[in-house]
Parts: structure tokens; sequence; C-alpha cells
């Protein structure tokens, strides 16, 4: 894997076609697997010195893009920030807001394909597997020292639909071993931010951020797909977990044949919150949650694996 020029708090894994390990919809026929482009994934810098990603600004888009029909309250990144019903309601939600919604557009072999894929969180925290990155291949990433500690093969999924790839003998042991997937951690920072998400390009780029509880300024820790051209299919926030911890994000998303695929997102919490208190309207305010959670930020990995 590649890095950018940039400094970037955080972990990014593209994890080709797929979407983590669910039960297959009723299929008969299978597909053509459409691998998402690699994204390069950063070094990291000092939590303090992180730069936001900048979402495009615009006119307010009033329009649900295709995959979101069916949900309320979806956000668009052309939007210029929250307005007051907005925040609001961020405050009275839970960690993540507005709650995940959408729906990939079925077609031949969805189940197979998603079927495929699975990540999951240590029991005790330090570490992440991931399986469908490179083939029949799951990594098991050690997220304090920034390595890959182990990889094993995994068999394509059996059946007509393709049974959950967790439920290989090889997969399970290793979950087993790992104690995997972990129960999930509480948000660190429920008193003061909120998880975000809003979409972009009709749905062809999803942007994950965190916002300030008390003036409704917000940062942007990721956006899908990793590289900078947006997805031939709309992208759909598939999940959103918490290490056992609190201190690292998943997210996932899923895109249907001929976008972009299956990607994962790790996100160092602490990182990105302190980040966000030193850029608020009255930094002084908040330098001492900024530098609580830059201490707290330094017990995560500060770059990634080439």
């Amino acid at each position: 894997m590649g890095r950018t020029g940039g400094a970037v708090v955080g972990i990014a894994l593209v994890m080709g076609c797929g979407a983590r390990a669910v039960p297959p919809n009723d299929v008969r026929k299978a597909a053509r697997c459409v691998e998402a482009p690699v994204a390069s994934v950063s070094a990291s810098a000092a939590p303090s010195e992180a730069p936001a990603v900048e979402a495009p600004r615009g006119p307010v888009a009033t329009a649900v893009p295709d995959g979101y029909g069916d949900c309320s309250g979806v956000r668009h990144a052309d939007s210029n920030g929250l307005d007051a019903s907005q925040l609001a309601a961020a405050r009275a939600g839970a960690w993540l807001w507005p709650p995940r919604c959408g729906e990939v557009s079925g077609w031949a072999g969805i189940g197979m394909v998603m079927s495929g894929q699975a990540a999951a969180f240590s029991a005790d925290g330090k570490r992440f597997v991931g399986c469908g990155a490179w083939g029949d291949v799951c990594d098991v990433v050690d997220l304090g020292r920034d390595v890959v500690v182990q990889r094993v093969t995994s068999a394509w999924p059996d059946g007509v639909d393709g049974s959950p790839v967790t439920s290989t003998p090889t997969v399970k042991k290793l979950l087993r071993q790992l104690g995997a997937p972990a129960p999930e951690g509480r948000f660190p920072y429920l008193d003061d931010v909120r998880v975000s998400w809003k979409v972009g390009d009709g749905g062809g780029s999803l942007y994950v951020s965190f916002v300030l509880l008390a003036t409704g300024d917000e940062r942007i820790v990721h956006r899908f797909p990793g590289h900078a051209v947006a997805s031939e299919q709309p992208l759909v926030l598939t999940g959103a977990r918490l290490s056992p911890d609190g201190g690292v994000l998943e997210l996932d998303v899923f895109s249907g044949q001929g976008g972009t695929g299956f990607e994962i997102a790790l996100v160092n919490v602490h990182a990105e919150a302190a980040a966000l208190f030193r850029s608020a309207p009255d930094p002084e305010a908040w330098a001492k949650k900024a530098g609580k959670a830059e201490e707290q930020a330094r017990r995560v990995a500060r770059s990634f694996i080439e």
C-alpha cells in the first residue's frame, strides 16, 4: 500500500469487492466482482497537525441520492454547515448521527460477493482483522505497532449464495484466537462530539465527520472512496463500529456492481477529536480537552503499513 504526501490521522483499507460478512441475499447466479481501485494510505502526523479533508461547498442539495430513497435526514456534502434543527437532532441522537441508512441495489451475485468479506476488532482492542483485501487472505493488523502480524488464507465461501467467510474453519479459528468480534466500546466524547456522515456526487462519494455539539463546527475525518474519483454507483455506509476501548472507529462502505466495491477506514477517534477541539472558534476553552485527547491518541498507531 502506498503513502500520500499529506498527513492524516487514521488508517484506510480498501478491501476489494464485497462487504462485511452478512447473511447473503437469495440470488442464484455468480457475478463478476469489480475490484475497487487501491487507495493510498497516509503517514500520520501529530494529532494537532492533521488537516481535515475538505468537502465541496456550494448550494444546498435537496434531491435524495439513489440508494437513500427510504432514508430521512440524509446530509449532503455540498450543504453549508448544520442548521439549528440538525444541530438539535445531533445533540439528542446517539454517537452516530444520522443513523446508518441506505441500500445497495441488488444484482446477480451480490450475496456471494458480500459474504466474502469480514472485519472485526480483537477482544483486547489492539488488533484488527480484515478478510478479502487481497483475494482469499485475512490480515491481522497490530493497531499500535503499525504492522500486519498474521496472515491466513481463507477459502471463498461455499454454496449457491456463499456462506459467510466467517463460517469457514480457518477464519473461525482465527476469530476464536483473537476473541473477535469484540463487544463494541463506548464513544469517549459523547458529551461534546457526534460522528456524522453525508453524501455527495449523487451518492458517489461519502464523507464522515466529527461535529462539535457546542458550536456546530465540523471536521471531515474520511472520504469514501479512498481516491479522488467518485464511485459509479451510490456508496452506502454499511458499518460504523467502535473498538472495545472506543479509541478506533471502523467505517465500512459498499457500492453495487460497477462501483468501487467494499472499503474500510479506521479512524483514530482521539486524534480527530483533539483536532476538532483545537480548531474550535475559542480553542483556549477546549485546550484542556484537546490535550487529554492528544495524550490518548498516541496509544494508536500514527502511521500505517506501506
